[in-house]
């Protein structure tokens, strides 16, 4: 169980590491938790498939099935190559990116490529992994698609954009968590830059010590420091969220 007292990153990371399950259906409320369940390490779906890719972003091992975030930066683990034989990694058919950086490593005979993905346009590629004398080894589809909709929860309760103010009293630690969906309602994985979050007023509520990012949704403390009403406005490409803040004694 997640320790008793006020919400905080840093229990939440603790949390992480101890109770991964009630975290995802307790902290961060349903419409967060149902995501990651639904998320496992999946092979390329190919007959002769050698290879795991999976997003390294995601704690609980998430597979290329589910769609990236347009506009973001992902990291990718391929895991399942050979110590003498060095992988690297290439994308083709759709540009929906580029490979902005990779690596390959091997620890006590486990061999990881770690790769780092700018997306920039929507569509469907083929991240391929290809041996030093450039023959393709394994293959999955990384599909790129861009938000639609956001979905924020305040405290563990869905926010709706048109509902009008959230009551806070002063000193209250919020955390805000916040998910770009697909046209389709599907969460759209990132590593970073995906989410941005602009406080229109910090001296009213303000951001908290770091967030914390599960593969499709970030997390956030917003602290009510002063009496007043201001917004903190989330964006993900062109969708966007306005949350209205009262902050009362």
């Amino acid at each position: 169980m997640l320790a008793s007292g006020p919400f905080t990153l840093k229990n939440l990371r603790a949390a992480v590491a101890t109770a991964a399950s009630t975290l995802a259906v307790t902290v961060l409320g349903a419409g967060c938790g149902p995501a990651w369940s639904e998320t496992t390490t999946s092979r390329s779906g190919s007959d002769t498939s050698t290879l795991t890719f999976e997003y390294s972003s995601c704690p609980f091992g998430c597979g290329l099935g589910r769609p990236a975030l347009q506009g973001s930066t992902l990291t990718i683990a391929v895991k399942g190559g050979a110590a003498n034989a060095k992988l690297s990694a290439r994308l083709t058919g759709t540009p929906v990116g580029r490979i902005a950086d990779q690596s390959y490593s091997c620890d006590s005979g486990a061999c990881i490529l770690s790769l780092t993905i700018e997306t920039t346009h929507e569509g469907d590629a083929k991240l391929e992994a290809v041996d030093p004398t450039g023959n393709v080894v394994d293959a999955a589809t990384l599909s790129v698609q861009p938000a639609a909709s956001l979905e924020v929860n305040v405290d563990g309760r869905r926010y709706v954009a048109d509902g009008g103010f959230h009551d806070v009293k002063q000193g209250d630690r919020l955390p805000v968590s916040t998910r770009a969906l697909s046209a389709d309602g599907k969460g759209l994985f990132f590593s970073r830059h995906g989410i941005s979050q602009e406080y229109a007023n910090k001296a009213i509520v303000g951001p908290g010590d770091g967030f914390v990012l599960f593969g499709e949704t970030i997390v956030e403390d917003a602290i009510a420091n002063t009496v007043g009403e201001t917004t903190l406005t989330l964006r993900a490409g062109g969708a966007e969220s306005v949350v209205r803040f009262r902050v009362t004694k």
